[in-house]
């Protein structure tokens, strides 16, 4: 008997499975520095002084549709924009916090913009959004394998309420699914040792995107990260928070999703 999940991602992915060439779009308060999205963890930079980047985050230039014009161009079918890294910076109108670029100096909702370029222009649309976030106080800090403050003793996590933080992203998911219409894609990212699938609250994430907007695919990152581990979506029994789309980092796969 046919695994229902495979049965289902079969049928949402087929649009995914013929687009097959489209454009990802990694930006954010990063592009500041010029060193790359890791960069506040790379170097270890602290809160106070990442916000010299925030302050100066106009977004001058910002044209999507002139992407749009280009992707089109090119002939890709589907776009994918950085929502929300893993800074915690968002690039939409967040009811949640005030780190976002309707509150910088840009004062305008990025992601609706361009999910309104790339509409127009007939591609399909699709956001990435970071489960880490690095701003937040309850997510982890010191002993994290990734926050910039893993190594400093002094920010210990006495007092953060993980609970807490997940009620804040999974609003933020609810933000995304129900105020800006139609979308294709949800690029989550990512999980690592000790930080996966349940711990993000895996299952309820899912059972929102079902619930709202049925036909969005999703990738594997809930419960798998770019290189370490795929999760379940490769065996003949994914789980229901597996996805629908595998998505490897720095390597080529040596076998792709069972059918």
């Amino acid at each position: 008997m046919a695994n229902k999940n495979i049965e289902e991602r079969t049928e949402r992915t087929k649009w995914f499975s013929e687009a097959r060439f489209g454009m990802f779009i990694h930006w954010g308060l990063y592009a500041i520095p010029a060193r790359g999205e890791w960069v506040r963890s790379h170097e270890n930079i602290p809160h106070e002084k990442y916000l010299e980047y925030f302050d100066e985050f106009t977004a001058e230039g910002y044209d999507p549709r002139e992407w749009a014009a280009l992707a089109k161009k090119a002939g890709m079918k589907y776009a994918v924009l950085t929502a929300k890294h893993h800074d915690g910076f968002c690039l939409w109108d967040t009811k949640l916090t005030d780190f976002n670029s309707v509150n910088a100096p840009a004062k305008r909702d990025l992601v609706r913009e361009y999910l309104e370029a790339f509409r127009e222009a007939g591609i399909k649309v699709g956001l990435y959004f970071s489960l880490i976030d690095w701003r937040h106080p309850d997510f982890p800090h010191y002993g994290d394998k990734h926050h910039p403050h893993r190594d400093d003793p002094e920010q210990g996590n006495e007092g953060r309420d993980f609970n807490r933080y997940l009620e804040f992203m999974h609003a933020q998911i609810r933000e995304l699914l129900t105020g800006y219409g139609k979308l294709d894609i949800m690029w989550f990212d990512f999980s690592y040792t000790g930080m996966r699938g349940e711990k993000w609250g895996a299952a309820e994430i899912m059972r929102m995107i079902r619930s709202i907007q049925p036909h969005l695919i999703v990738d594997n990152r809930l419960e798998g990260s770019g290189g370490e581990t795929p999760g379940t979506i490769l065996t003949a029994n994914p789980s229901d928070t597996a996805g629908d789309f595998v998505s490897p980092e720095q390597m080529i796969p040596p076998f792709g999703a069972r059918n």
